[in-house]
């Protein structure tokens, strides 16, 4: 009886000392907060960073819902000599606490890329409320080009926007990229990471009719992909080579090959099951990379060159012809990475996993040493008859 009665006295106290702890902290009200949807980050010439956000604020239409016509944001722009410090000023700004918890791309503009990106980008990756999958983009120019572009479709442009850098791997043109994977790259040391390349078309004016409002116009589109050395921007390169990246990497699972041979003047092949598989060979002390790419394939709009007609269809030729392209692709694409000395494939660690002790004599001049290295692709294409 005695013991029982210890035991509650412990629990008892036990339960005293938690009530300090809960309950006491600080909260705010979402009516106080700006819901950040998109960041953009620009260097000025006087070195300062430029800050613009995209905030959620939200047009009601006569019934209550949210209009899905409207922008529904509302840009801010600050400038500080670090992000804390420009995020700070955006707060006094506009009078409500920053929430960066539903943001869902941060854009860095090309000045910005070309100095250093990692300490800016280490402000988001430490604030517990930014999500670490958030989306990364470059832009071709300014950051803030590409946030105020006027998105006349969905409810949010940040929406949009985050749907479009996504749809570009899925189409097999540019890399999809995240804040987590940018930076373990970064902290690996010898791995270079990516970055889609955003554009932002000239304004226009569209009208739907004579009693149609004219109303600007901007379209967003991705232009290629940057490669980064270092925490700065090494360089870009366009789709095509976007996709060489991509059968490096592995990241390609679909995508429309446009193709020319001796019969056909042009046909598309849609390449719906892709397996592609790249090893290192390290015989001899050369170092020497073989990739194997095997696709499966619908041929659409074949059309023939004047003066041959559906009884010379080869379709053959035109599998031979997509092979050559995916070569092309790959080479140029490791041709473009060996020049700016970078690794975006992850070929140091494939190194490592094959040989640990001939990856501590690559390790400390990495990437380096892919400058006498040799790419061997081997390209399958099968074509689906019917």
């Amino acid at each position: 009886m005695r013991i029982g009665l210890k035991r509650a006295l412990c629990l008892i106290a036990a339960g005293l000392l938690c009530l300090p702890l809960a309950g006491c902290t600080e909260t705010v009200q979402m009516n106080r907060r700006a819901i950040v949807q998109a960041v953009g980050l620009d260097l000025e010439e006087d070195g300062q960073l430029k800050l613009t956000l995209q905030i959620f604020a939200p047009a009601v239409e006569g019934s209550g819902g949210i209009s899905a016509s409207a922008d529904n944001a509302r840009i801010i722009q600050s400038k500080g000599k670090t992000v804390a410090d420009a995020v700070q000023n955006a707060a006094l700004l506009q009078g409500k606490e920053l929430f960066m918890g539903h943001n869902r791309v941060i854009v860095l503009g090309d000045s910005l890329a070309r100095r250093d990106v990692e300490q800016p980008l280490r402000y988001f990756a430490g604030d517990p409320t930014v999500r670490q999958n958030v989306c990364l983009a470059l832009a071709k120019n300014r950051a803030e080009d590409v946030l105020t572009a006027k998105i006349n479709q969905g409810i949010l442009p940040a929406e949009i926007l985050e749907k479009l850098l996504k749809n570009a791997q899925e189409v097999g043109l540019a890399v999809h990229m995240e804040l987590y994977a940018f930076l373990k790259a970064l902290e690996s040391g010898y791995e270079s990471p990516l970055a889609p390349v955003l554009e932002a078309a000239p304004t226009k004016e569209e009208a739907g009719g004579e009693s149609a409002r004219l109303e600007p116009v901007s379209a967003l589109s991705v232009t290629g992909t940057g490669v980064f050395q270092g925490g700065r921007l090494a360089g870009t390169v366009g789709l095509e080579t976007s996709r060489g990246l991509l059968w490096l990497r592995g990241d390609l699972n679909r995508t429309v090959l446009t193709v020319s041979s001796g019969k056909y003047q042009s046909a598309d092949l849609r390449l719906t099951v892709v397996r592609a598989a790249l090893r290192p060979e390290l015989s001899d002390g050369e170092l020497r990379f073989r990739l194997r790419v095997e696709a499966e394939a619908a041929v659409d709009e074949p059309q023939l060159r004047p003066g041959f007609t559906e009884a010379d269809a080869d379709w053959e030729e035109l599998a031979l012809a997509g092979e050559a392209a995916i070569r092309r692709e790959c080479q140029t694409a490791f041709s473009l990475a060996r020049r700016y000395q970078a690794d975006p494939f992850g070929m140091g660690s494939l190194v490592w996993q094959r040989n640990v002790y001939r990856w501590r004599t690559l390790r400390e001049t990495w990437p380096a040493p892919l400058g006498e290295a040799d790419l061997q692709v081997e390209a399958r294409i099968t074509l689906q008859q019917g």
